[in-house]
């Protein structure tokens, strides 16, 4: 298992240059859309409280449903969501953002925050994200550790036939056909015939 995953470096390498080619891209997108856009709280007209409201509240109108109740208005003030972990204003953050959500922790809920703040159509970028992610991503990684285990037994089977060929094959001693063996066998069987009968060795 140790041999297979370092035999695995290289192309695994390969595949976590490509992830993080999604990230950079992905996160640029998203400070370009929600860059400070999650920071909209609604705040009361008249004595300047705070609206709690669920999502971040979208500064204009049209199909966000994040839209404060009458009498209020919306103003790039308050806390991002998640305690401020969860926002897209650089681009670290909106790469650590990125990585959240491909790991399937809270993704909805941060879609919900930027539909409600931005546009209910946004949800393609997060579910391409979500496709690219979780299912794509782990995809590769899987395919590369399986290509490398197939590669790795298919070696280790060649090496133990090997090594098993060569323990069944018998070991062949041709001495008349050797250098020098011609001579070293008929001088042997020369004094063999000039030994006396009663001397020669059974």
């Amino acid at each position: 298992l140790v041999v297979l995953l370092l035999r695995c470096i290289p192309m695994l390498a390969n595949v976590l240059g490509l992830c993080c080619f999604i990230f950079f891209v992905f996160g640029i997108l998203g400070v370009q859309l929600f860059s400070g856009l999650l920071h909209g709280q609604c705040y009361n007209v008249e004595h300047g409280g705070v609206a709690h409201s669920q999502h971040p509240c979208t500064l204009g109108g049209g199909m966000s449903f994040a839209q404060c109740s009458h009498g209020a208005q919306c103003l790039l003030l308050g806390q991002n969501p998640e305690r401020g972990v969860v926002h897209f204003d650089s681009i670290g953050a909106a790469i650590m953002t990125i990585f959240q959500i491909m790991t399937d922790e809270g993704w909805y809920a941060i879609m919900s925050h930027a539909m409600g703040a931005y546009n209910p159509g946004i949800f393609v970028y997060f579910v391409t994200l979500m496709f690219v992610g979780p299912i794509f991503a782990i995809q590769l990684f899987l395919v590369v550790i399986s290509t490398q285990y197939a590669i790795t037994k298919e070696t280790l089977n060649l090496l133990d036939a090997q090594a098993k060929a060569l323990e069944e094959k018998p070991v062949e001693y041709d001495a008349p056909h050797s250098p020098g063996g011609a001579e070293l066998y008929l001088s042997s069987a020369t004094l063999l015939d000039e030994l006396p009968n009663n001397r020669r060795i059974a």
